[in-house]
C-alpha cells in the first residue's frame, strides 16, 4: 500500500456548519467521460479565484488519485489558464508554469470546499477555508482557445475525470481572501449578479450561469447529470484526512540550485539513512538508489518532485512543487560599458553569499565578486549569485543587548569560568586575558562574547523563527577568536539537525570571518535555529559572534556587456610615386589623427595630409575616436627611380649667335623658356638667347618620373667702352687721357700724345684740343670710337703790394695780392695768415705769393720784399685853433694822425700858465671848458709828449680858442 505524507505539520482543525446548502441540485459524474462544458471562459490579468464544493465518491479505472480535474482550462503546463484539481492547482503565466505542492490527501465520500487563489505574488490552494499549500508565482495569466470543463480535462485524452458530485462552482477575476472564501463556502452566494469580480456561477438545478452572462451557460457531456442528490452533503470544515497513527513520515528532502548552473539542482535526503530511495523530478526523469542526486533541468519552471523511501512494509512518498528559477535583477553595479582595446574594466557587484561568473575568460580573478576584465573582444558576462532576502533573526547584531535569543550558557559579567557569555563591546573588559577586539557591525557596537565549555552539542545561541514551507534559507554568522589557543569549533543546527561544515574561528585573534550554510524548509513552518558548540578542549575556545542572519535565499542573475571600441582606422592602399612628387594621404574611421613620420608631411595632425617623401617611406596613422580609443593603419609610399639626366655644359656665347643644347637619359624632353628655342620638345634644341638665359629641361623616363636640370647660356657682355671726360688744364701742364673696355687703342691726333696705342697716353698741349680714340675687343670683335676735349687755360696775372716797411714805429707791413681767387704765401713764417690775399708781415724778407684761378685751377706767382728802415720821430697833426660853439664843426681840440706810439701826454695851459686840461689818452679831446665852465676865447699853449720805439718826443705850440 502507498501512503502519502506531507512533512508540513498542518493541524487537523475542524469545525462544523449547519448543513445550509441544497443536497439535491448537484452535478453528478458517475463514470468517464462526464462533464459540464461552459465554453471559452478566459480569465486575463494576474488575479483569479475558482472555487467549488465536491464529494469524490471513487476513482475510475486506471485513474490517478491526485489528478482528478474539478475545473480545467488547459491541456499542458504551457497553456494552463487555470486548473483546479482535488489536491492542488496550476496556472501558466508570462513568467512560466506554477503548480502548488500536494498536501495531505482527502477522504472519499466526504464533501469539501476547494479553491485556488492567484494574487500576482503567489498561487494558493485552499481546502475547507484552510490555506493548505502555496508557491510564489507572478506574471499575467496566459490565454488559450480551449473550452472550460467542469469535472474533466480540456484535452480529454487523459484519465483525469472527476468521479462524484460537484456544486457551487464560482469563477472570479479577483483574488478572494480567506475570510471571503469561508463566508460562503457551504452556502449559496447572495445576489450573484452584483458580486464584484464574479464571472460565472453554477448551482446545478440547471446549467444557467447564475451570474447572468448567458455566453457561459453550460452544456452536459458524457455520463454527467444535474439535479442529483449528494447523499453525503453534510459539511465538516476540517483540513486533513485521517492520518494513521503508526508509521509516521519521519524524513524530508532539501534541494539547492547550483550557483554556476541554476538549472542543475542538488537534492539531499534529510533524516535517517533511507532505504530504496526513489526520485521523480517532475520532468519525466527518475532516479533510484541515490539519496543525494543532482539533476539537470532543461528549462526554468515549477516541477512536481516526488521522493519515496521504504518505510517498513510501506513506501512513504513526499511530493513537492519546486521552483527552478533565476531572478533577473540588477546585482551588477557596473553598467554596460564600452572600453578601448587593451584597456581594462573593473566589474562591481552587490554583496552575495555565493556567486559565479560566466564566462570566466579574461577575468583577473573569477573567484572575486569584483574582478577586472581585460577582454579584447565584445563579451557579455553573467553574474549569478545567492542573495539573502530579509533577515528573520531578531537582534542578530546584539545591539539590543541580551534579548531575542536563548543560550544554554550562563549570562555573566565578568567572566570567571567556561560556559559563560556576555553581550558587550570590549572582550578585555569582560575577561582581562582576552584580546581587545571590536564588533563586526559598526566597530563600536555589541557582540556576543563567549567563553566556551568543553561540553559538546551545547546550544550557544538559539532562536525560533517562522518559515515558509519548501523555501531555501541561508543561515550565516560572523565569528572571531578572542584568545589564540584552541579556536572555537561550532556548527549550525536547525530543528535539532546539524548543517554544513564546522564553524572555525580564524587566527590571529580579532579576525572576523563569515560562515554560512543553506537549508530548505521542506514542509516546516517553524525553524529552531541554533549555533552549537563542537569543541571539547578546556583551554581556549574563546570567541565572539556577530551579525547572525537567517534569510530566504534567492538565485539572482544579471549581466553586463563589455563592448570593445576599436576605431576602424583605414588609410589608402600602398602607392608608388616619383621622387619629390606630393601624394594626398587619407584616413577614415576616427575623429583625430596623428601620422608618423611627420617629416615630409604638410600637416601630421589631420586626416588627409599631403606627403612629399624623398624616398620610400612607411607611414603609420593613429586614429583616435570620440571615446579616446585608438587604432593604427599603415601604408607604404614607394618612390620610383628618377631618370639620370645627361646634358651639355654651361657656356657663354657672343650676342646673336645660336648655340645647340643637349640632354639625355629619358624618353621625352621639355625645355623652357621656349621663346628662344627652335624646338622645346626634343633632346637637342638650338637656342638663340638675347641675354643670359638658364634653360630648364624636364626629362621624363619610361616610368613617367621626371628629373629637371638646367643649362646656363651666358651672353658675352657688350664691352664697356669708355673714355675720360672732357678736361681742363693750364698751359705747360701734362694731361693724362684714358680709355677702357677694350684690348687695342688708337688715339688721334697721334702727334699730340706721347703714345697713341695705349689706353692712357700723356699730352702737353698749349691750346684747347679734341682727341678721339678707336677701341677694339677681340673675343666678339666689338669696337667703338669715342672722343674727349682738353681745354687749355692761361695762368692768372698775380700782383702784390705792401703798405710800408718795418721801422721803430711800424712793426708790421700790410701785404696785398690781386689777380687770382686763392692765394698761398711763402714763406709763411712772419705772416699772420699765409692763405689770405692780405696778410700782415712782421719779418723783413722777400715774400712769394701763388695765386690760383679757381675756375681754371691755373696758377700765377709774384714776389715782394719787406725791409727795415732806421728810427724816426713820430709824425702827428696838431690843429692851431678850434671853435667849441656846439655847431658840430671843430668843437673839440684833438691831436690827429699819430704815428706808431706807445703812449702820449697832452697838457693845455692858459696864458697865466695854469694847467686847464690834461690827458694820457690819445683819443681824448679838449672841449674848451675848465672845471665845467667855458674858457675864454684867446690864446692857449699846448704841450704834447709822445713815446714810441724810437724814444720820447715833445712838441709845444699855441692854440687859439675861437667863440
Amino acid at each position: 500500500m502507498k501512503k502519502i505524507f506531507l512533512l508540513q505539520i498542518i493541524l487537523c482543525l475542524s469545525f462544523y456548519f449547519t448543513t445550509a446548502q441544497n443536497c439535491t441540485n448537484w452535478l453528478y459524474i458517475p463514470t468517464q467521460p462526464g462533464y459540464a462544458d461552459i465554453g471559452n471562459l478566459n480569465i486575463p490579468g494576474n488575479k483569479l479565484t475558482i472555487e467549488a464544493n465536491i464529494n469524490r465518491t471513487s476513482f475510475y479505472a486506471n485513474g490517478q488519485a491526485t489528478t482528478a480535474d474539478v475545473v480545467s482550462k488547459h491541456s499542458s503546463p504551457s497553456d494552463a489558464n487555470y486548473a483546479l484539481r482535488t489536491n492542488h492547482c496550476e496556472i501558466t503565466t508570462s513568467n512560466g508554469f506554477f503548480s502548488t505542492p500536494y498536501p495531505c490527501d482527502m477522504d472519499s465520500n466526504k464533501t469539501y470546499h476547494v479553491a485556488m487563489v492567484y494574487d500576482g505574488n503567489s498561487l494558493k490552494y485552499y481546502r475547507n477555508g484552510f490555506m493548505m499549500v502555496s508557491v510564489p508565482a507572478s506574471g499575467n495569466l496566459v490565454q488559450n482557445n480551449l473550452k472550460t470543463y467542469i469535472g474533466w480535462l480540456s484535452l480529454q485524452n487523459h484519465n483525469e475525470n472527476f468521479i462524484g458530485y460537484i456544486n457551487e462552482v464560482r469563477f472570479w477575476n479577483v483574488a478572494r481572501t480567506q475570510s471571503e472564501l469561508r463566508t460562503y463556502m457551504n452556502i449559496s452566494l447572495p445576489g450573484p449578479s452584483t458580486q464584484a469580480g464574479l464571472l460565472a456561477y453554477y448551482t446545478f438545478d440547471n446549467l444557467l450561469n447564475k451570474q447572468g452572462n448567458a455566453a457561459y451557460n453550460g452544456v452536459l457531456g458524457g455520463s454527467a447529470a444535474i439535479n442529483q442528490t449528494n447523499t453525503n452533503c453534510t459539511f465538516v470544515a476540517d483540513s486533513c484526512k485521517t492520518i494513521p497513527a503508526n508509521n509516521p513520515c519521519t524524513f524530508d528532502f532539501s534541494y539547492k540550485q547550483d550557483i554556476c548552473n541554476p538549472l542543475s539542482v542538488q537534492f539531499n535526503h534529510i533524516g535517517k539513512t533511507p532505504v530504496n530511495p526513489y526520485w521523480s523530478f517532475g520532468d519525466g526523469i527518475t532516479v533510484t538508489g541515490n539519496a543525494a542526486p543532482a539533476h539537470l533541468y532543461t528549462a526554468i519552471g515549477n516541477y512536481i518532485v516526488q521522493y519515496s523511501i521504504q518505510n517498513g512494509a510501506c513506501t512513504d512518498t513526499i511530493s513537492k512543487s519546486i521552483s527552478v528559477k533565476i531572478l533577473s535583477e540588477d546585482i551588477i553595479i557596473t553598467p554596460d560599458t564600452t572600453i578601448c582595446l587593451k584597456a581594462t574594466k573593473q566589474l562591481r557587484t552587490l554583496p552575495a553569499l555565493n556567486f559565479c561568473w560566466s564566462p570566466t575568460i579574461y577575468l583577473s580573478d573569477p573567484n572575486s565578486p569584483n574582478p577586472v576584465t581585460s577582454t579584447p573582444e565584445n563579451i557579455t558576462y553573467f553574474f549569478t549569485s545567492e542573495v539573502a532576502g530579509g533577515n528573520l533573526i531578531a537582534n542578530g547584531d546584539f545591539n539590543s543587548g541580551n534579548t531575542g535569543f536563548s543560550s544554554e550558557y550562563n549570562f555573566a559579567n565578568p567572566n570567571i569560568t567556561e560556559g559563560q557569555y556576555f553581550i558587550g563591546t570590549n572582550p578585555q573588559a569582560w575577561n582581562a586575558g582576552l584580546s581587545v577586539c571590536t564588533d563586526h557591525t559598526t566597530g563600536n557596537g555589541n557582540m556576543m562574547l563567549v567563553n566556551g565549555s568543553p561540553a559538546p552539542d551545547v546550544k550557544v545561541w538559539t532562536q525560533s523563527v517562522a518559515v515558509i514551507p519548501n523555501t531555501n534559507y541561508a543561515f550565516s554568522t560572523w565569528i572571531q577568536a578572542l584568545y589564540p589557543p584552541n579556536p572555537a569549533q561550532l556548527s549550525f543546527s536547525i530543528n535539532g539537525g546539524n548543517l554544513g561544515n564546522l564553524i572555525t574561528a580564524s587566527l590571529p585573534t580579532c579576525t572576523w570571518k563569515q560562515f554560512y550554510t543553506t537549508w530548505n524548509s521542506g514542509n516546516n513552518t517553524t525553524a529552531i535555529i541554533s549555533i552549537v558548540n563542537k569543541n571539547t578542549f578546556v583551554q581556549g575556545n574563546d570567541f565572539a559572534l556577530d551579525d547572525i542572519s537567517f534569510a530566504p535565499v534567492l538565485i539572482k542573475r544579471d549581466s553586463v556587456k563589455i563592448t570593445i571600441d576599436t576605431p576602424q582606422v583605414k588609410t589608402i592602399a600602398d602607392t608608388a610615386i616619383c621622387p619629390g612628387k606630393p601624394v594626398q594621404l587619407n584616413a577614415t574611421g576616427a575623429v583625430n589623427y596623428n601620422w608618423l613620420p611627420v617629416t615630409s608631411l604638410n600637416n601630421a595632425g589631420i586626416a588627409n595630409p599631403v606627403a612629399t617623401p624623398g624616398d620610400t617611406t612607411e607611414y603609420i596613422v593613429t586614429g583616435i575616436n570620440a571615446r579616446g580609443c585608438s587604432a593604427n593603419d599603415t601604408l607604404n609610399i614607394f618612390t620610383k627611380p628618377a631618370p639620370m639626366v645627361t646634358k651639355s655644359v654651361d657656356s657663354t656665347i657672343c650676342k646673336s649667335l645660336p648655340v645647340q643644347l643637349l640632354a639625355g637619359g629619358g624618353t621625352s624632353y621639355s625645355w623652357s623658356p621656349i621663346a628662344t628655342l627652335d624646338n622645346p620638345a626634343i633632346a637637342t634644341p638650338v637656342a638663340s638667347p638675347t641675354g643670359n638665359t638658364t634653360y630648364l629641361v624636364t626629362v621624363t623616363g619610361a616610368n613617367n618620373c621626371t628629373t629637371t636640370d638646367s643649362i646656363k647660356i651666358g651672353i658675352h657682355p657688350l664691352p664697356n667702352f669708355n673714355i675720360s671726360t672732357d678736361q681742363a688744364t693750364c698751359v705747360t701742364r701734362n694731361v693724362v687721357l684714358s680709355a677702357g673696355g677694350g684690348n687695342t687703342y688708337l688715339w688721334s691726333p697721334a702727334a699730340l700724345v706721347d703714345n697713341p696705342g695705349i689706353s692712357n697716353p700723356l699730352t702737353n698741349i698749349t691750346v684747347t684740343t679734341s682727341f678721339i680714340v678707336t677701341i677694339t675687343e677681340p673675343t666678339c670683335n666689338y669696337s667703338a670710337t669715342l672722343g674727349t676735349t682738353v681745354t687749355v687755360s692761361p695762368p692768372p696775372s698775380v700782383k702784390v703790394f705792401k703798405s710800408n716797411n718795418i721801422d721803430c714805429v711800424f712793426s708790421n707791413a700790410q701785404l696785398t695780392a690781386s689777380g687770382a681767387d686763392k692765394y698761398v704765401w711763402s714763406p709763411q713764417t712772419g705772416l699772420n695768415n699765409g692763405n689770405i690775399f692780405n696778410p700782415l708781415a712782421s719779418i723783413a724778407q722777400q715774400y712769394l705769393v701763388t695765386g690760383t684761378d679757381t675756375i681754371t685751377n691755373c696758377t700765377g706767382t709774384a714776389a715782394i720784399t719787406v725791409t727795415t728802415v732806421p728810427p724816426f720821430d713820430p709824425a702827428f697833426f696838431v690843429p692851431n685853433a678850434f671853435s667849441p660853439n656846439g655847431d658840430g664843426l671843430n668843437d673839440c681840440f684833438k691831436v690827429k694822425h699819430f704815428g706808431t706810439v706807445k703812449s702820449v701826454d697832452i697838457s693845455i695851459f692858459n696864458r697865466m700858465g695854469n694847467l686847464i686840461f690834461h690827458t694820457l689818452n690819445v683819443s681824448d679831446c679838449w672841449d674848451g671848458t675848465y672845471k665845467g665852465s667855458p674858457s675864454d676865447p684867446g690864446n692857449y699853449v699846448y704841450l704834447i709828449k709822445t713815446f714810441n720805439e724810437c724814444g720820447e718826443n715833445m712838441r709845444k705850440g699855441n692854440l687859439i680858442l675861437v667863440r
